[in-house]
């Protein structure tokens, strides 16, 4: 089962790249999205969900480039996958807790910081798509 999504995020971390043996490269980060509300008559509530995404190609190497921890991104379209049942992944933490892990190909996106939406370098818009037949599954 798979989910679209989008919204404006933080990277918690530096990207990581890695070149695959068939040449292909894929691009990590950790996004952070922040959700704040009041319910009628109520306290603000506030909550993080943390979503680690796969970048494949010239878009995740774009990332790479130019973001790092902290950088804000606006997440345009990524499929956010689940196990069978649509639920995050569960782990083990090094301390024994659980913990949930929601993970996904991140598929368009734009600058959404001091760039204003061009890339430094060729100032044309930032937002980059990957291709399906470029994820493997």
């Amino acid at each position: 089962m798979a989910l679209t999504i989008y919204g404006l995020g933080n990277l918690g971390r530096d990207p990581e790249t890695r070149v695959l043996d068939d040449g292909r490269s894929v691009t990590n980060i950790s996004v952070c999205f922040n959700d704040r509300y009041t319910p009628a008559g109520g306290e603000v509530i506030e909550s993080k969900i943390w979503v680690r995404f796969s970048i494949w190609g010239k878009s995740g190497e774009v990332v790479a480039q130019y973001f790092n921890a902290g950088s804000p991104i606006f997440v345009k379209s990524a499929k956010l996958l689940g196990d069978e049942n649509g639920n995050p992944r569960i782990f083990t933490r090094t301390d024994g807790t659980q913990g949930t892990s929601y993970e996904g190909f991140l598929r368009e996106w734009e600058f959404a910081g001091k760039n204003g939406g061009s890339t430094p370098e060729t100032d044309t818009p930032a937002g980059t798509s990957t291709q399906d037949d470029e994820i493997p599954f």
